[in-house]
Order: C-alpha cells, then sequence, then structure tokens
C-alpha cells in the first residue's frame, strides 16, 4: 500500500433521474430549470398521502444497455434495471473498458434502500397464492445489495465489491468508499453509485404518516426549497453513477476530468423533523469535519449543493448547520438546490447531488432554486434563484437522512495540467 495519498479524479458520470436521462440531457435540464416533478394518477377512494411525485418517464432498459445487459434485463427489479443503465453510461462516458483493468485494483461500490420497491405486491401474491405465486427471483431483488450484485454480474466487475444502504446519504458514502481506498494505493479505478424508487403506495403512505410529503397539488410548485410557504417534499425515483481513478491516472490517459474529490465527513444531529432545536449540529460537524480532511477553510467555499428538502423544519436546521460551520462566509457563498427539478429520490439524492456538483465545476454555471418567490426570512443566505455565470473552484455538497445523519462531500475544480 502507498504511503503517499494519491489525488483523485472523478472522470465518468451516469444519470438516470426525472428531468432527463443521460448526463448531456440531464445537464441541459439542470441549467434551465427543467423539472420532472408530475401529478400522481391514482383512483380517488385510495387516499394518497401526496398528489405530486417525480417519476422517471419513457424509460427503456434496452436503449441504454449493452448486449450482456439485454440477456437478463426482463428479470430485474425497476431499480436494478437503472443501476446497471446508468453504470453502463459512466464506464462509457470515462471511456473505460473493464476487460483491460486488473480486475483485483477496480472495486465497486452501489447503494440503494430497497432492491424492490413493490414487495407489497409481492406480500399480497404470498396471501392469495402462497410461495408458488412469487417470481423465482423474488429473493434476489429484495436486498439492498441486488443492484451492486447485478451489475456485476452484467458488466463483468470480479475485485471488491460493496453495498452501502444509508438513506439519502447514501450516495456521498459510496463515493467516499471508493476515494478512500484509490488515495492509499488499495484501488486504482472504482465505480460507485445509488439508487430508489420508493413510489409504492405503501411506501409513500410511510411518508406521509410521518409528515414528510407536501400537500401541494400543482406540479409545478410543489417543491420551494427555502421558500416561507414551503410544506414538505416530493417523493421521486433516481439512479447515478461516478466512475473515480487516481487524478494522474486520469490525466495520463487524457480522460475528461469532472472534479477532484478533496474530502468527506459525516455526523449525526439530534433535532428532528417534529423537534425544536434547530442548530444543525451534526451538519455543521459534519462540514468542519470534511474542510479538516480536505485542508480547506470555509471562505474557500463558492458553492454549497444543498439537501434542500423543501421541508418547514429540515431547510431551517441545514441553513442554521452553514451559519454554524462556516460562520460570516456563509453569507458569501451561493447555494443551490436541484429538489424542485428531481424530487427528493432518497439513497439516489446524493449521487444526483454529486453528479450536478461536478457539472457546475464542469460548466461554471450554478442552478437554480425552483419556486422560491417568497424567501424564509430565516433562511437568509445567498439562495441562487436564477441560473448564475461564477467561476467555481469547490462545491460543497450534503445530505441528511431519516434518523438525523449528515454525510458532506467537498469537490474541486480541475485545471489541465495539474498533477
Amino acid at each position: 500500500m502507498s504511503t503517499n495519498r494519491r489525488r483523485i479524479a472523478i472522470t465518468g458520470l451516469g444519470v438516470i433521474a426525472p428531468n432527463a436521462i443521460g448526463k448531456d440531457r440531464f445537464e441541459t435540464a439542470l441549467f434551465s430549470g427543467q423539472s420532472g416533478i408530475r401529478s400522481i394518477s391514482v383512483p380517488a377512494d385510495s387516499g394518497p398521502p401526496c398528489y405530486v411525485e417525480a417519476r422517471i418517464a419513457d424509460f427503456s432498459p434496452s436503449e441504454y444497455w449493452g448486449p450482456r445487459s439485454r440477456k437478463v434485463g426482463k428479470s430485474l427489479s425497476r431499480v436494478s434495471q437503472f443501476a446497471v443503465a446508468c453504470s453502463q453510461m459512466a464506464l462509457e462516458d470515462a471511456g473505460i473498458e473493464l476487460s483491460q483493468l486488473d480486475p483485483r485494483r477496480t472495486g465497486l461500490c452501489y447503494g440503494t434502500t430497497v432492491g424492490k420497491q413493490d414487495f407489497s405486491d409481492d406480500a399480497v401474491r404470498f396471501y392469495t397464492s402462497g410461495a408458488p405465486g412469487l417470481e423465482p427471483s423474488a429473493w434476489t431483488e429484495f436486498p439492498p445489495h441486488a443492484p451492486a450484485s447485478h451489475i456485476a454480474t452484467i458488466l463483468g466487475f470480479s475485485g471488491p465489491i460493496a453495498t452501502i444502504s444509508a438513506g439519502c446519504c447514501t450516495g456521498l458514502m459510496v463515493t467516499d468508499w471508493a476515494a478512500q481506498r484509490i488515495a492509499t494505493g488499495r484501488l486504482d479505478t472504482a465505480l460507485v453509485g445509488s439508487c430508489d424508487s420508493l413510489l409504492s403506495p405503501l411506501i409513500l403512505a410511510g411518508f406521509g404518516a410521518g409528515g414528510l410529503l407536501t400537500k401541494r397539488s400543482d406540479p409545478a410548485t410543489a417543491s420551494r426549497p427555502y421558500d416561507l410557504h414551503r410544506d414538505g417534499l416530493v417523493p421521486g425515483e433516481a439512479a447515478g453513477a461516478l466512475v473515480l481513478e487516481s487524478l494522474q491516472s486520469a490525466l495520463d490517459r487524457n480522460a475528461p476530468i469532472y472534479a477532484e474529490y478533496l474530502g468527506f465527513d459525516s455526523a449525526v444531529d439530534l433535532s428532528g423533523p417534529r423537534e425544536r432545536t434547530r442548530n444543525g449540529q451534526g451538519l455543521c460537524r459534519a462540514i468542519r469535519g470534511a474542510l479538516d480532511n480536505a485542508g480547506l477553510a470555509p471562505n474557500q467555499i463558492d458553492c454549497i449543493n444543498s439537501h434542500g428538502l423543501s421541508h418547514p423544519v429540515l431547510d431551517l436546521i441545514e441553513t442554521q448547520g452553514f451559519k454554524e460551520a462556516l460562520g460570516r462566509a456563509a453569507y458569501s457563498v451561493a447555494i443551490t438546490s436541484i429538489k424542485p427539478m428531481t424530487g427528493a429520490c432518497f439513497a439516489a439524492d446524493g449521487i444526483l447531488q454529486t453528479i450536478s456538483s461536478c457539472l457546475i465545476l464542469d460548466k461554471g454555471e450554478i442552478p437554480p432554486i425552483l419556486n422560491l418567490k417568497t424567501p424564509d426570512p430565516d433562511c437568509d443566505l445567498d439562495y441562487v434563484t436564477k441560473p448564475r455565470v461564477a467561476r467555481v473552484n469547490v462545491v460543497l455538497t450534503n445530505t441528511r437522512a431519516i434518523g438525523g445523519a449528515n454525510a458532506v462531500v467537498l469537490l474541486g475544480r480541475v485545471d489541465r495540467g495539474t498533477s
């Protein structure tokens, strides 16, 4: 193992989001403010806990998969189909051929909440018909490890593999899993990502019972982070994937370099959606830890790609966490949230935010927070409401999972010639 920590580059992006499929289309949608939130079409007597969602439309696995994928694609759950497709996109974007890499030094870490969203349907089939009513592959689709196992089998990974299931923090944690191993020389290349599709009636009812979902029926204005009239999140589904490798490797092969991975940390706070304590101490500790890890000062952050759920309490906790961690510098940082375009996609949130942070660094533009019309007086930082051209050198991305876990990743701009 190397005693010197290697610098790490992100060289491949794959994305399947409610507002666009594919990196290029996602970039266009992101900076033009295109939303993927739509009305839910459900029977009137079902009593939906919400009326809007960010569901992916027009996804055809055969359009995005290679020959090996098509042979088994129909047997996979929806979330695993997303995972395999976006993973293949990321490898192609990075110009990576797995067959040419040392499998012992090529890692895979992918995460989700549950491998199959419609397990309630399987339960009904079981109670109606017993075990014969279930599909033979049912047991392989339920675990959170299902997407990673399918990616490995279909795309040809045979080296180190891991699964992380940490709610909305999953996408940031899988990325750090790879970064630590590349930095210390245990791996040379890694594919990471996360996905979720938690739009079944049972799961949505659970979120509704917890008071997390918006009650708004207009999809165009339902998600409104930091707005005085926000009332809850819009549920969505998505998947994303990244390729990480050493910066020197990326430079040597003239690969696209979207960002340099600078630092990470996580922490838990005790402030919840129903609590009056709103000091954001968990987020504060995670931000300070990530800054220490990266060797950066608060005033070196140019942009925050925030979790921004559009929740009445959680947005306040987040804002206070920024202020506690960054001090006066918090008022000079441009803050955005992509949730009004993608919805809250749970385990996929962090990876979508990381991908959009890469695009912010690469494009030199910050996407807007849609629907922020009447700012909450307690959310008084520099929230971006129109596309903003800016030279961004460092982006902070943060997520928060149910239970108060916070994760923070810092990404930096890379200029060619840097090594």
